[in-house]
């Protein structure tokens, strides 16, 4: 069910004019269309919340704010991440009520469908796997890195919520990630504390996953914690150095443990390792930061490095 507030071809007027060009997507709250900026003719994505989705304005609001602020604090990151263009909030007449935010359009496939092309004609072995590590994972660890410090936990992060995009200086691919809404804060001074055990975790009442890459205290409700992304980041490399696998399964503690040499014999165990760290069930086990990680993910690239120049 799309929203009724845009319509395709109409103008929008925030603090800059839109042309609304066409529908895109229907997200988990919002709709999304492209759009183009009066000014530049620069195009845009315009994500407007869907009404229907909320309890009431103030529920929407506080959705609406979060990802602006989000979105904004990850910006600083890159001068090639996700922009906050404009945004607006029309709380006027509450059966109307208005939650829209305008990005940067990001040129490029969703980071699942871009792996079903490139897998195809892949190298093979380990440059198959230093690609991976130098052009997605070591990148966008940075990125969540970069985030996490800030206390930013984005708690839905899965194949579909970042994008293979390429730089035209360089003509290189990276990553961009993108759908904050579902995002979550923290105190940015608490984020090298242990976690608690998901059990003694209270619970919030609503889950918002993508299946086969959420977090085990996500699934059962609970809050979710820095260590959450980085579960979510452990079942993307599940994802990409399994040859394209997900989890099968959540009902064992043992199910959300992650190995891609289960699927890929011959996956390195140094991957593997980081893959099943990642993803163990209790936040408190996996790496603690994604600057742990990242360190890491360095060593690895570096050591697979060396084995494909040696021969």
């Amino acid at each position: 069910m799309t929203s009724d507030l845009l319509k395709e071809g109409s103008f929008l007027k925030l603090k800059d004019q839109y042309l609304v060009d066409k529908f895109l997507i229907a997200g988990g709250f919002s709709d999304v269309y492209t759009g183009i900026r009066v000014k530049d003719s620069k195009k845009v994505i315009i994500k407007v919340l869907r009404n229907i989705d909320f309890d009431d304005h103030i529920q929407a609001e506080n959705y609406w704010r979060r990802e602006c602020a989000f979105i904004d604090i990850g910006s600083f990151f890159s001068p090639l991440t996700m922009k906050l263009l404009d945004s607006m909030a029309d709380k006027r007449n509450f059966d109307h009520f208005k939650f829209i935010l305008v990005t940067n359009f990001i040129e490029g496939p969703e980071f699942g469908i871009w792996y079903e092309k490139w897998i195809k004609n892949a190298p093979s072995g380990i440059e198959q796997i230093t690609f991976l590590l130098n052009f997605v994972f070591i990148p966008l660890c940075e990125h969540l890195q970069f985030c996490s410090n800030h206390g930013l936990i984005h708690r839905d992060f899965s194949t579909t919520n970042f994008i293979m995009s390429t730089n035209k200086d360089n003509g290189l691919v990276y990553p961009v990630i993108i759908d904050w809404g579902a995002g979550r804060n923290f105190d940015p001074a608490t984020l090298y504390d242990n976690p608690p055990y998901i059990e003694e975790m209270e619970g919030i009442g609503t889950q918002i996953y993508t299946p086969g890459f959420s977090s085990p205290e996500v699934m059962e409700g609970k809050p979710p914690v820095p260590q959450t992304d980085i579960y979510n980041f452990g079942s993307i490399m599940y994802f990409a150095f399994s040859g394209g696998k997900y989890r099968k399964n959540d009902i064992l503690t043992t199910d959300y443990i992650l190995n891609p040499r289960e699927e890929v014999e011959d996956c390195p165990k140094l991957i593997a390792n980081i893959v099943k760290r990642c993803t163990q069930y209790q936040p408190r086990d996996r790496y603690i930061t994604f600057n742990e990680l990242l360190e890491d993910l360095n060593e690895v690239y570096e050591q697979l490095s060396e084995e494909t120049t040696s021969f």
